[in-house]
Parts: C-alpha cells; structure tokens; sequence
C-alpha cells in the first residue's frame, strides 16, 4: 500500500464523516 493512496483514502474517509 502506497503512503500517499492510504492519506488520500483517510483523507476521504475523514471528509465524508465530517459532513
């Protein structure tokens, strides 16, 4: 698993649980 995919998927994640 690439670093930069795993952030952008927290990122993501993250993102839609704020809303």
């Amino acid at each position: 698993i690439r670093i930069v995919h795993f952030i952008l998927h927290n990122t993501a994640i993250l993102f839609r649980g704020k809303e």
